[in-house]
């Protein structure tokens, strides 16, 4: 490339001026960086030393309140073993006792001795006697143990001392007395006042810090200021900008436990580094006269390093190849001046080289060029005859785009698109769709439905906005696509017609447990209306109990788990049962997205089953139990014998000479007994009681809730004595008996098979003499 003939002018600082502002900036920030690091090592040692003079003094106040605290606690302790005080014998004696114990110990504001009720029956000056303090926390507290209570404010006391400037704090420490058998006999209670604590405070910490302008609190547990400034005490302690902070946590001394007090001494960072600041400034002027002096020399040093790049500029611009300095200073100089000899003569070759690249550049942009244009063109005939609506919008809401289907419906030529405008082509639509286009230029997708009238007919389309999103975030405008709907909803129609008229509940609940379907028969047969319920939580829409009851098979369900089961429910004063079955909607990924239900009422079927499971442990001929019915209560019964440890019995009982009740007068009337023997064995047994028939003219009878052996002997005489009476059958009187063998088991931990055979061998030793029992206990 040629050289300008005219001489090159520029208004950017000379080498000489930047290499001498960049040396001085090097120069100072070396300085600036020592005198900082001096600075932050001595900030640091003076922050250090402040704070462990705190720290001295925290530690100081938390032993001393520690080794208080524990003198005082030592005190309440000796007061409590006092032979006046520990006997509870002489009430008047152990207040003469508390009376001077406090004038030896002012600091206990109220000294008092209670009953294991919490009733005081004794203090100093008679204050509180006769009140009962169980519901004080130093009573509650101390009646198993020594008690120390945080500092609080008179409660009880607050209108029986004498008035003061400050309100009545305390520290209350009680001690249970105990008798020669352990047991509690009363509690002795102080309230150590808290101004002893501000006394060792003034005397010990105050003096030594107040010329440091240093404060020193006392905190509860929880933050709360137990002892400062009198505008703190009893709030929280806020952080305090700009101080130096020494903590220190009470640890408790000998017995006493601690309360966690933290003592925390607090200094102003002002006062703390005043004679750091001092230093410092001294600091800062060395180092700006420093700079001052250097200066002259890094100038001339400047100057000498940009004579050989002057001599280059020059050489440049009179368009003549560089000549080597005769001097150079440094080796760059030299190396450029051959780098640009270097330049000047590779500076043609590379031109040509240029111009070849430009013209296969210009013939590559001619190719792509036209083979974009076909493929657009072939994305528009793809456009064109899809069968749907398809369209770009631009962000100022006008067409850029619009396919064959789009244009006949708007009505709008092809060269005339980008003419028309989204509220043009919707018409009275556009304030319709207005929210989703919003969305849709806001970066959200929009999807919705509707419904539009074309050509006379009426069709259900649904619509998506999707933004175009750019490389910087900002949306350009959005793509449009519209597909017709009509069949689809035409086919839900037909389903939702059919789901409606099917007798079975019908629903799907989606996986956040909310209705997304449910057919009519909610309606007739739950009392719910399934429009209204669309949306609407499963727990909101069942109600808690009915939710409880599903929750655990919809929780399964949602796992992927298809479940099965039965169950019962009272809605519009109808009990139905139900079969449900949930079937878990899992998408191709495994996910699941909800749960169909379907439940069908199978009450006619669960009537005809207990029907018939009630006739399959009836008899017959009695209506009592039969031997299936009876093993399953024998089995029951045995099970409740052992849960509550009570004894049972089993009473065995038949008709003695059936046989020839039945010979003589046919076997109607011997059926006429069995029927009269059951009715009037019922009648002697209690309600909760089993009898049963087992087989022919064999029954049992089971007892429960027993406590003695006695019990089903009087059972068994009152059988015995109901069974004499004579049987009116066929027009005949019978004279009947029977026979009754008692297994009476108190443990409840025998077998079924060995309650009746013990039952069995005691009817087999009581038919040897007939109508009458025997007992059997094992």
């Amino acid at each position: 490339m040629p050289l300008s003939a005219k001489p090159l002018v520029s208004s950017r600082p000379a080498l000489a001026s930047w290499l001498f502002v960049c040396v001085m900036v090097a120069l100072v920030a070396a300085v600036l960086t020592c005198a900082v690091l001096i600075d932050r090592f001595t900030r640091e040692e003076a922050r250090e030393q402040a704070t462990r003079y705190l720290q001295i003094n925290a530690d100081a106040l938390r032993d001393a309140l520690d080794r208080g605290m524990a003198q005082h606690y030592e005190e309440v302790h000796v007061i409590a073993r006092l032979d006046q005080v520990a006997r509870h014998r002489d009430p008047a004696q152990a207040r003469r006792v508390l009376e001077s114990v406090r004038a030896s110990f002012p600091l206990f504001t109220w000294i008092g001795l209670t009953d294991a009720q919490g009733n005081v029956i004794a203090s100093a000056d008679g204050l509180l006697e006769g009140k009962n303090v169980a519901a004080r926390p130093w009573f509650k507290g101390a009646t198993q143990a020594s008690f120390v209570g945080d500092v609080h404010a008179a409660v009880l006391l607050e209108k029986l001392l004498p008035r003061q400037s400050e309100p009545w704090r305390f520290v209350d420490i009680a001690v249970p007395i105990f008798n020669a058998q352990g047991e509690l006999q009363g509690v002795l209670g102080t309230h150590l006042s808290w101004t002893w604590a501000g006394t060792i405070k003034r005397e010990l910490v105050d003096q030594a810090i107040e010329r440091h302008q240093a404060e020193a609190l006392v905190l509860s547990t929880d933050g709360t200021v137990l002892l400062g400034p009198p505008a703190l005490q009893g709030r929280k302690l806020e952080a305090a900008a700009g101080h130096l902070l020494a903590e220190s946590k009470t640890r408790g001394a000998g017995r006493y436990p601690g309360l966690g007090w933290k003592v925390v001494l607090r200094q102003p960072e002002a006062v703390a580094l005043a004679s750091f600041r001092e230093l410092e400034r001294r600091i800062m002027w060395a180092a700006f006269f420093l700079c001052m002096l250097l200066a002259p020399l890094v100038w001339l040093l400047a100057r000498r390093f940009s004579v050989p790049l002057l001599e280059l500029t020059a050489a440049l611009e009179s368009r003549q190849p560089p000549k080597p300095s005769r001097d150079p200073v440094y080796r760059e100089a030299e190396v450029l001046g051959q780098a640009l000899r270097a330049y000047a003569e590779r500076q043609a070759d590379d031109a040509a080289r240029l111009q070849q690249i430009n013209d296969s550049l210009q013939q590559r942009v001619a190719e792509r060029t036209e083979a974009l244009a076909a493929s657009e063109q072939r994305l528009r005939d793809i456009a064109d005859n899809m069968p749907a609506l398809i369209a770009y919008v631009g962000a100022d809401e006008r067409f850029q785009f619009a396919n064959s289907s789009a244009r006949k419906i708007h009505g709008v030529a092809a060269d005339r698109v980008h003419e028309v405008s989204l509220r043009e082509g919707l018409g009275h639509r556009y304030d319709e769709h207005r929210p989703h286009i919003e969305q849709a230029l806001a970066g959200r997708r929009a999807r919705f439905e509707g419904q539009v009238e074309i050509a006379g007919r009426v069709v259900d389309f649904e619509t998506h906005f999707v933004p175009d999103i750019g490389a910087d975030g900002k949306v350009r405008g959005l793509y449009v696509l519209s597909y017709d709907q009509s069949a689809l909803k035409a086919a839900e129609r037909r389903l939702r017609t059919i789901a409606d008229n099917t007798p079975a509940l019908i629903s799907y609940v989606d996986r956040h447990e909310r209705f997304q379907f449910c057919n009519a028969t909610y309606g007739p047969w739950l009392g719910l209306d399934p429009a209204s319920v669309i949306g609407q939580p499963l727990r909101e829409a069942l109600g808690n109990e009915l939710y409880a009851q599903r929750k655990p098979l919809l929780d399964r369900a949602l796992a992927g788990q298809r479940c099965d089961f039965d169950t019962s429910i009272t809605r519009l004063g109808v009990t139905r049962h139900l079969h449900t079955i949930y079937l878990p909607d899992v998408s191709r990924d495994g996910t699941v997205e909800g749960v169909y239900a379907l439940a069908v009422d199978v009450s006619a079927m669960k009537a005809a089953e207990e029907q018939l499971m009630t006739m399959a442990r009836t008899d017959t001929l009695t209506g009592l139990p039969n031997r299936l019915r009876f093993n399953e209560k024998l089995a029951e019964a045995l099970a409740r014998s052992r849960r509550r440890r009570q004894p049972i019995a089993l009473l065995f009982l038949d008709v003695d000479k059936f046989k020839s009740i039945n010979d003589t007068l046919g076997h109607a009337a011997g059926d006429e007994v069995l029927k009269v023997f059951a009715a009037r064995l019922s009648a002697s047994v209690r309600e909760t009681d089993t009898v049963a028939r087992l087989a022919g003219d064999e029954f049992v009878v089971i007892l429960e809730d027993l406590h003695t052996e006695a019990e089903p002997q009087f059972v068994a005489r009152k059988i015995l004595t109901a069974i004499n009476r004579p049987f009116a059958v066929q027009g005949h009187e019978l004279n009947v008996s029977t026979s009754i063998g008692i297994a009476f088991h108190a443990e409840g931990t025998a077998l079924p098979e060995q309650l009746l055979s013990a039952a069995d061998k005691a009817l087999y030793q009581a038919k040897a003499e007939r109508n009458t029992y025997c007992l059997a206990a094992f």
